[in-house]
């Protein structure tokens, strides 16, 4: 409980320079102490029992720590529909790995954990859209995550990484990173402006998405990230 109360603490520091509330269509920008968000990360990764799943999934765990690129990509895809959070800080590594080609696989598996836990929340109610209910009891704690949305949304000629940290953004219901999200929507990359569109409009932002995505399709973001191939870990 000690932690739980830690990590919120350090949270409110991370906003304490957001004076203004973030309002539907009206966000104000925001400083982020993104140091403050890394340690509420590191401080709730700490409760999860990480070290744990090296138990559960040998394998995965030695070829993500391998070095090689088709080993790593491959436990990626393994742990990618899990919907395990101890998972995540095993990935987070690869984020900053010499190739890209697993840089992308680690955003994706990130971005589909994040995505599927949060999913558990649906509301069955909002037909049409997707809604999540407020967290129950025994339902991870997503909002931790929040520094990695950052992390990849940031990340300097990532295409893919960012178009992940969006829907990381959107899936811990992280309304302070609309500024961040806002900016991905003038991305070169037509993947990068729908998945920050489909991030501010689940936070309850308006867009035009017209405007935004012009004469292109919007790629289909019904439920969450499509399924990778190669072979998916037990859910626990």
């Amino acid at each position: 409980m000690k932690t739980a109360w830690t990590t919120l603490a350090v949270f409110a520091v991370a906003l304490t320079h957001a004076s203004s509330a973030v309002r539907s269509g009206d966000e104000q920008p925001l400083t982020l102490d993104v140091e403050a968000l890394r340690s509420a990360y590191e401080q709730h990764v700490a409760t999860l029992g990480c070290e744990t799943l090296e138990a559960d999934y040998p394998k995965i765990v030695r070829d993500l720590r391998s070095g090689q690129q088709d080993r790593e990509s491959i436990a990626c895809r393994m742990l990618a529909h899990c919907r395990d959070p101890r998972a995540i800080p095993w990935l987070v590594p690869l984020l900053d790995g010499a190739s890209g080609s697993t840089r992308a696989w680690a955003g994706s598996a990130i971005s589909c954990i994040v995505s599927e836990c949060a999913l558990m929340r649906r509301d069955p109610e909002q037909l049409g859209r997707i809604a999540l209910q407020p967290r129950r009891p025994g339902d991870p704690d997503l909002r931790p995550f929040t520094w990695l949305a950052v992390k990849m949304m940031r990340a300097p000629e990532a295409a893919n990484l960012r178009s992940y940290g969006a829907d990381v953004a959107r899936y811990v219901e992280a309304r302070e990173l609309a500024p961040d999200l806002r900016k991905l929507l003038d991305s070169r990359h037509p993947a990068v402006r729908n998945a920050a569109v489909f991030a501010l409009q689940g936070l309850g932002f308006e867009v035009d998405e017209a405007a935004v995505l012009g004469p292109l399709h919007p790629i289909p973001r019904n439920v969450a990230p499509p399924e990778v191939p190669g072979n998916v870990a037990p859910a626990k």
